[in-house]
């Protein structure tokens, strides 16, 4: 129970969010994620609520609220109910909508939508919420009401699993490097961008079915996974229909870093993002040798350095921020990650879910934080679920995949178009700090400079350094003129550019 006490110590006095906070500073808020499950039989809303509160006893880092303090947010334990809100539909999150809470669930009939915050949570945390609360509710619906103190009191028992490792935060401290990985070759500079992109639109959505025997056995003849595979489907499908294409297709998917990194157990954010290219290469090359081509990529950008990096780096942003004690001046300085725009699509596989068959039939995830094409695919009850979704009006991507499918021998249903919308989070309702006052800002910009100033040579030599890794390291700098963090690639700059550089940007950080 000591470990119960030290979680229930953590949450009173506040846990802070680092590895959650570049999702905390949206002009608008940040739009839902959303797990939506299908039912096979209407959902008994009475038993639901229990089977809620039972997963929140073993999961009390799930029954939070935000509070805002100085810019930071803090995760504390929230008194109030986390409900299930019978509408068919979703619930806002963080603000008076849902009690402040930034788990959210909503039910109607056969439907039992998630909703989840980023700021807290990535889509493998919700997903062991998801998991315990569907196999609590079984356990509540296939007894008799006699039995169901019994069951609470067993479900109750599992708290005693809580662990402080279940806490740990990925962004908490800065990775040695074990120096064994080196720069990857094979992996695209700059891929190819879809022409819709320029013209946004409604979100919506295409979910897509098939057989998860017929594509795994797909999987097998060539020696891929479900990801590389629906990779290189995809990305064959755009190439083949985008004649004026001469850039390689890539694409691009979070990776969990959880046991690379040494936090297994956490239920907070911790994913490194990979790419995959398809270009002239690939296209002269089998299903087979592309999938073990995109194997040895995948193992490389798995490697602990690579992963080391990106979470250094984003150790370096919170730096940053951290100069700024506002939530107005946070907003502004991260304001470039709302136009951040990834290269051709992005793909996430959350993999096969472990909650009862008899009970649920699908399990889809969406949302409209994403810009852009994006294919988020799940595994229950014996099928693949494909929810594509895009923010622009075409509906030649889902048909040139449908395309590839066909001629891979697959069976699949396609939906019709679904225009959908996840609320924007209501954290506004939280914010307490006032703004940075200009005496501040000019402060801190001051006491960078000539920090930066002391340290050029420093930066120059890791400038250097920089050209022989990855070129997947971002560096970041300060640029006074539009007052907002700015990225570049320093493989990409050339001596001369990186001097100039050094010079007059307020700060430069590479990790």
């Amino acid at each position: 129970m000591t470990e119960n006490k030290n979680v229930e110590t953590i949450l009173k006095n506040g846990d802070k969010a680092l590895s959650g906070m570049p999702y905390l500073y949206r002009s608008k808020g940040l739009p839902s994620e959303v797990y939506d499950v299908r039912m096979r039989e209407d959902i008994n809303g009475e038993l639901l609520k229990l089977a809620i509160a039972d997963t929140v006893i073993r999961y009390p880092y799930f029954g939070v609220r935000f509070i805002e303090k100085d810019g930071d947010f803090y995760a504390v334990r929230n008194e109030m109910k986390l409900e299930a809100h019978h509408k068919d539909g979703f619930i806002p999150l963080g603000g008076h909508s849902n009690n402040y809470h930034l788990m959210g669930v909503t039910y109607w009939e056969k439907s039992l939508k998630l909703s989840f915050h980023h700021g807290l949570t990535d889509g493998r945390g919700a997903k062991t919420f998801l998991e315990t609360l569907l196999r609590f509710y079984s356990d509540y619906k296939n007894a008799d009401m006699g039995e169901y103190e019994q069951i609470r009191e067993e479900h109750h028992l599992l708290a005693s699993e809580l662990s402080v490792a279940e806490l740990t935060d990925p962004c908490d401290k800065k990775y040695e490097l074990n120096g064994k990985s080196m720069k990857i070759e094979g992996l695209s500079d700059k891929g190819y961008k879809l022409p819709e992109t320029k013209n946004k639109d409604d979100h919506r959505r295409y979910e897509i079915s098939f057989s998860q025997k017929q594509f795994m056995d797909a999987c097998k003849s060539i020696g891929a996974s479900p990801i590389t595979y629906l990779s290189i489907l995809m990305s064959r499908g755009i190439k083949e229909i985008s004649l004026d294409c001469d850039k390689t297709i890539v694409s691009n998917f979070p990776m969990d870093a959880r046991h690379i990194l040494g936090c297994d157990d956490t239920f907070k954010n911790c994913v490194k993002s990979m790419t995959l290219p398809y270009g002239r290469e690939e296209e002269n090359l089998s299903d087979s040798e592309i999938a073990a081509k995109y194997k040895r990529l995948l193992n490389a950008q798995k490697e602990h350095d690579h992963c080391a990096k990106e979470f250094n780096n984003i150790n370096m942003l919170l730096s940053v921020i951290g100069h700024f004690h506002s939530f107005a001046g946070r907003q502004k300085l991260l304001g470039f990650m709302e136009i951040l725009a990834l290269d051709t699509y992005l793909i996430s596989y959350i993999g096969q879910f472990d909650m009862p068959g008899e009970l649920v039939d699908e399990v889809h995830l969406y949302s409209n934080c994403s810009s852009g094409l994006v294919l988020n695919m799940t595994c229950q009850s014996g099928k693949f679920i494909i929810d594509l979704t895009q923010d622009f009006s075409t509906d030649k991507y889902v048909n040139a995949l449908r395309k590839q499918f066909e001629k891979a021998g697959i069976d699949l249903v396609v939906s019709d178009e679904i225009i959908f919308e996840t609320p924007f989070d209501e954290l506004s309702e939280i914010i307490t700090s006032p703004a940075d006052t200009g005496e501040q800002v000019r402060d801190w910009l001051d006491k960078f400079v000539a920090a930066a100033k002391a340290s050029s040579q420093a930066a120059k030599e890791r400038a250097e350094a920089a050209r022989n890794m990855s070129p997947q390291i971002t560096a970041l700098y300060y640029d006074a003129a539009s007052g907002t963090m700015k990225s570049f690639d320093p493989t990409k700059n050339t001596q001369e550019e990186m001097q100039k550089l050094v010079e007059n940007a307020p700060s430069l950080f590479i990790s």
